[in-house]
């Protein structure tokens, strides 16, 4: 039998990690720092100016990430000489987090009434931006991902970053071959180097918060969240 678009939709929706899949995920934070990309050799641009007043235009994540980000520069290296790794966003603070959470709540809410239980409307805006309490990037140990050309330009990956749209799910068949294959061949790159990957959103990969626990089946997540800033870090606890 062939299946329609939605149909499909729904099938690469029931292999990603959900929100209640990660809430009870235990944490003991190894007490990592920060550190800004700036002082490394990763390459990174920073795409939200929402953290601005926590971090000036730095982009930090946990000290662990920077030689896994080396490690998969490497391995993208051999997969597609020339190529660079750019990450465009790494640590976000919880109250940005909770910005960009309400406003794909309120889309959800608009679009399939208020009815809803409030599990399901977490369920359904965590495949596109994470629950609060138990997002990646406020724990530092989450990254978004572009591959920039020889040209330093951005390659096709078949929707724009933080694009909320279902085609940006990594799987989605319905974009053309060369988009398809440079998500499989970032994808292959940040695995390799030991990130898990998101699959609802081509440019997202994590390592040691709640969702790379549960993607390596890990007793616990190393990295709490943080309220943190250029000054300052406060560790949370869920």
């Amino acid at each position: 039998m062939t299946m329609d678009k939605e149909q499909i939709y729904a099938a690469l929706e029931d292999k990603l990690l959900t929100y209640r899949d990660l809430l009870n995920v235990p944490i003991a934070d190894c007490g990592e720092p920060m550190l800004p990309l700036s002082k490394t050799p990763v390459c990174y641009k920073n795409f939200d100016k929402r953290m601005e007043q926590y971090t000036g235009e730095e982009v930090y994540v946990r000290e662990g990430l920077i030689n896994l980000l080396k490690e998969a520069q490497k391995i993208l290296n051999d997969l597609m000489p020339g190529h660079t790794l750019q990450v465009f966003y790494g640590y976000r603070h919880p109250e940005v987090q909770r910005s960009f959470y309400e406003d794909v709540r309120r889309e959800v809410l608009q679009k399939n009434g208020p009815a809803l239980d409030e599990i399901t409307v977490k369920e359904m805006v965590h495949r596109f931006v994470a629950v609060p309490e138990v997002a990646g990037h406020s724990t530092g140990g989450a990254v978004d991902i572009c591959v920039l050309d020889a040209q330093e330009k951005l390659i096709d990956m078949g929707t724009d970053r933080h694009e909320n749209s279902k085609d940006s799910y990594v799987f989605s068949p319905f974009i053309n071959k060369t988009a398809w294959t440079n998500r499989q061949k970032l994808r292959q790159s940040m695995l390799g180097a030991g990130f898990c990957p998101f699959d609802g959103e081509w440019w997202h990969f994590s390592y040691g918060d709640r969702e790379w626990a549960c993607y390596y089946k890990k007793e616990n997540a190393i990295y709490s969240q943080i309220a943190f800033t250029s000054q300052n870090a406060v560790y949370i606890k869920h």
